[in-house]
């Protein structure tokens, strides 16, 4: 997924060295990055750049739009809390109750 890629491209690059006032904002609690952190962290270290600390999560946040507390709680566990914004959907993109939780599934 783009947001995936983009950020294995500030991984690999030193965008943030030429530009560190630059913010960007993954959306939907950063794609499928919480989930392939220790992968972005083992691949830092192969690649010989600085920890993602202060490589690239000084300039990358990642919003709580998740329609899944799984998720939600993925990403708290994750990514440390600085780089976590409040995220929410205006009208919702996915309407309707989750038949297993009885909630409406933008209700996270």
């Amino acid at each position: 997924n783009a947001d995936t890629t983009a950020f294995m491209q500030f991984l690999e690059g030193d965008l943030f060295a030429d530009f560190p006032d630059l913010r960007f904002i993954i959306p939907h609690g950063g794609g499928a990055v919480p989930y392939h952190w220790g992968r972005f962290r083992g691949l830092a270290d192969m690649l010989g750049k600085p920890p993602l600390s202060t490589h690239v999560m000084r300039n990358v946040f990642f919003d709580t739009c998740v329609y899944h507390q799984p998720g939600i709680d993925l990403l708290f566990e994750v990514i440390d809390i600085d780089n976590i914004l409040f995220g929410s959907e205006m009208v919702g993109a996915v309407r309707g109750i989750d038949p297993q939780t009885g909630q409406y599934f933008d209700d996270t």
